[in-house]
């Protein structure tokens, strides 16, 4: 572990406790065990049904709710949705029988937006619609440098939690009005699901690039290792099992002459990200030269 990334492993370590208390509430409702009702129960449960499969979101949704839901889950989408969905950390709005969430990840600068409304006592879904990080900052769209498929050199992971910041505090604001429903958003974020999608596959079939070295230290190396660096291995202790194990490359970016930097995210964790970086050695041969922890948010955000 580079020393240069040791300070991001310590600022993300502190909310993790509280981000698995709010994922393991998640995972209690799909489990049927009891936990407090209302939409916090009925939103998360969908926020983890969609980082699975669209299907299975889908499926467990009322006719009413896949209805409204279902244009924005565009069909040429829907095996990249889940991959968006991996890392997207839930903003919750309630008002009496109204309600609003936005499911919002960073490393596409985009989320989800759904609108909600007790119907009989149930949370039933009213419209859903992508939105980008630039229309929550309202700035143009061009403002923010996001790395898909490509990346500078001097860019650096914890620029995602800076605008990411930006975005949540909005968003949480009270009163915050969402931005209007734009068909050209759901076709920018279908594009850079494509693009991390197709720059994935680029790294996983460049020579002498290994996606297994990163799950082996990320996924199955014991954080007790003497081998480990302390900073990291404490940031993996904390991380959690759970959360390791459902650990998934989600994009890669390529940064010229054999640098690329893989990322994981977790959907039992979805508040952090993970940046394996490689870089080809003089020998020809690749390696890991670092490992970046971003925590773009502690714990969800609420009104």
């Amino acid at each position: 572990m580079a020393e240069r990334d040791a300070w991001l492993m310590r600022a993300a370590c502190g909310a993790l406790l509280a981000l698995s208390i709010a994922t393991m509430n998640e995972n209690a409702a799909l489990a049927g065990e009891p936990v407090s009702s209302g939409l916090p129960t009925a939103a998360g449960a969908g926020r983890y049904l969609l980082a699975d499969k669209t299907e299975l979101f889908l499926a467990g949704l009322d006719a009413a709710s896949s209805a409204a839901v279902d244009d924005a889950l565009v069909r040429p989408g829907e095996a990249l949705w889940p991959q968006v969905m991996a890392g997207a950390l839930q903003v919750r709005h309630e008002s009496g029988d109204d309600g609003e969430t936005l499911w919002f990840n960073p490393v596409f600068d985009a989320g989800l937006l759904i609108h909600w409304r007790r119907l009989s006592g149930a949370w039933t879904a009213v419209d859903a619609r992508w939105v980008l990080g630039s229309q929550i900052r309202n700035e143009p769209s061009s403002a923010t440098s996001l790395p898909i498929g490509d990346a500078d050199s001097k860019w650096r992971p914890d620029q995602l939690a800076e605008t990411a910041l930006r975005v949540f505090q909005t968003a949480s604001a009270a009163g915050w009005a969402a931005p209007a429903k734009a068909p050209a958003s759901t076709t920018e974020v279908l594009r850079r699901a494509k693009a991390a999608a197709t720059s994935l596959a680029a790294f996983r079939s460049a020579e002498g690039l290994g996606e297994w070295a990163a799950r082996r230290i990320l996924v199955h190396e014991d954080p007790r290792s003497p081998d480990l660096d302390a900073n990291l291995a404490r940031a993996l202790a904390r991380f959690g099992p759970d959360a390791r194990a459902s650990l998934r490359a989600i994009s890669a970016y390529h940064q010229g002459s054999g640098r690329w930097t893989l990322v994981l995210q977790s959907p039992d964790a979805p508040a952090v990200a993970w940046f394996v970086h490689f870089d080809q050695q003089s020998g020809g041969s690749t390696q890991i030269v670092g490992i970046d922890m971003v925590n773009y948010a502690g714990v969800e955000a609420r009104q």
